[in-house]
């Protein structure tokens, strides 16, 4: 009786310590949607807090409004400086001119003065 407890005990404790950590590393990651932004404005006020503050943003919920100037399937471009990475789930419609988007911002490419989003979501057009 002794033995099988401990044998019990012995692999209770092993299934815990094995459980914990693995749900610790594989979490589920939040969705863009879901959080709410850190910024919301237009391109050029984005451009311009980016450009002329020392404030980083980088890795930050963005939501900006702006003139469409390119989009292809998974790639949107707003008023010729912001290169989107679309989520899976958007749909692009060749009709629309102005949009809001909202994604998490990577980063400012200084050599072609882009400024990088992914995962972005339309979350309105006209």
């Amino acid at each position: 009786m002794q033995k099988s407890s401990r044998i019990a005990i012995v692999v209770l404790v092993l299934g815990i310590l094995v459980f914990i950590p693995f749900q610790m590393l594989y979490h589920e990651h939040d969705k863009t949607e879901d959080l709410k932004p850190d910024f919301e404005g237009s391109t050029l006020e984005l451009a311009d807090l980016i450009l002329h503050t020392s404030g980083s943003y980088s890795n930050r919920i963005v939501e900006i409004s702006g003139q469409l100037t390119y989009s292809d399937a998974s790639v949107i471009t707003l008023d010729h400086r912001f290169i989107c990475l679309m989520d899976s789930n958007s749909v692009l419609s060749k009709k629309m001119k102005n949009v809001t988007i909202k994604g998490r911002y990577v980063g400012y490419d200084d050599l072609l003065d882009e400024f990088k989003l992914d995962n972005c979501l339309i979350i309105t057009s006209n």
